[in-house]
């Protein structure tokens, strides 16, 4: 016998241990919702665990698989919630979705060396896995495979990695650096969303697209690294409910090596020569034109801002101010500022960040900043 008849075992609720015999290869949701079960001797000669073999298997805290197991199912482990460490043997070439769902008290997982894809949801809500050893096989992230995964503090990615699904990271709230590596070309919507305790973020240059909501609510981002190349989908694709990769992650300031400009709606254009320019959302401040965007360029001692600054997506009273910040580049002070041709002096500099801010309460214009009085009409 070669197979262990299928659900052989199903809601034996008063099974507590139990050896599998050589010689089984296949086990076929034999033990689901054994939710006793605390402790299983796999035979060296099994290749396959089928789907939700030990699903709802509410007691058993530890498993050593064979080394010639080729192929764990989905939902093999789903709500397996005692089960606090595992090491997938690298004879694994495939893993199902949804494999170690709400598993809560897992805190560490190897996976195995070859394989080539996290599958979707595989950790969803394991909320004490602080570690998880990606080998550098892997080339993609499944949609929501660590969702809500509130322990994970180091994630170390492989460079062989190219894509990211939606929601991979999802309330991943310990989590406070993030380095992507070259390769990288695509991230999905809400990919990091939440991730409250994220501070920098480093963005490869083979990444050209991100997605809305990408690194929304991040309250503690501080510092985002753009590749030269990376872009944002056009409104009409993406916006919906006007949220965009950064939405209300407030403190987050936008470093590219190709000059581009962040705006509240967090559209970024590539039409710039100056460092980065940062918005303050949490003063209600926005810089966008008709077409959600703002652009900087640079003449001499002279930078020219045409923008509106003012919510398209939220409605204010007559007369309120909005807060515009710019980060200058080096080499350049802020001397003088015009505000359509008139001279606007109320601003102040935070010299340490090279944040000028300067409040208006007129929802259009052109401003343009400088070390010089010179042609302020430009």
């Amino acid at each position: 016998m070669k197979e262990l008849g299928s659900g052989a075992f199903l809601l034996c609720e008063n099974l507590e241990t139990a050896v599998v015999e050589e010689g089984i290869e296949v086990l076929n949701c034999a033990f689901a919702e054994c939710h006793n079960l605390k402790s299983v001797k796999l035979p060296s000669t099994l290749k396959t665990l089928v789907q939700s073999e030990f699903n709802t298997c509410f007691a058993l805290e530890s498993i050593e698989l064979p080394e010639n197991l080729e192929t764990i199912g989905p939902y093999a482990f789903d709500r397996a919630t005692a089960l606090k460490s595992i090491v997938i043997p690298d004879s694994v070439t495939s893993i199902g979705k949804n494999a170690f769902q709400a598993a809560y008290a897992l805190e560490s997982v190897t996976l195995p060396n070859g394989i080539k894809e996290i599958p979707e949801s595989i950790f969803e809500h394991c909320h004490s896995l602080k570690s998880v050893e990606i080998p550098e096989s892997v080339t993609t992230i499944g949609g929501n495979a660590f969702y809500y995964c509130s322990s994970l503090e180091e994630l170390n990615l492989p460079e062989s990695l190219t894509s990211i699904g939606e929601y991979a990271f999802y309330k991943c709230s310990s989590l406070e650096e993030l380095t992507l590596h070259e390769g990288l070309s695509s991230i999905g919507k809400m990919a990091f969303e939440y991730c409250s305790s994220l501070k920098t973020v480093t963005l490869p240059q083979s990444l050209h697209l991100l997605t809305y909501e990408v690194f929304a609510s991040c309250p503690s981002l501080t510092d985002v690294y753009l590749g030269d190349s990376v872009d944002f989908q056009d409104r009409s694709m993406y916006w919906q409910g006007d949220k965009g990769p950064f939405y209300n992650s407030n403190q987050a300031v936008i470093h590219s090596p190709n000059k581009y400009c962040a705006t509240t709606r967090s559209a970024i254009h590539r039409d710039l020569n100056v460092d980065f320019l940062s918005v303050d959302r949490t003063e209600k401040t926005v810089i966008t034109d008709e077409r959600n965007s703002a652009y900087l360029t640079n003449t001499g001692s002279l930078i020219t801002l045409n923008c509106s600054y003012a919510f398209q997506d939220e409605a204010f009273e007559n007369g309120t101010n909005f807060r515009v910040l710019i980060r200058m580049p080096s080499g350049i002070d802020l001397a003088y500022c015009y505000l359509d041709g008139e001279e606007f002096k109320n601003y102040s500099i935070n010299t340490e960040t090279r944040v000028y801010s300067f409040n208006v309460s007129k929802q259009s214009g052109k401003i343009v900043i400088g070390a010089s009085a010179e042609n302020p009409s430009l």
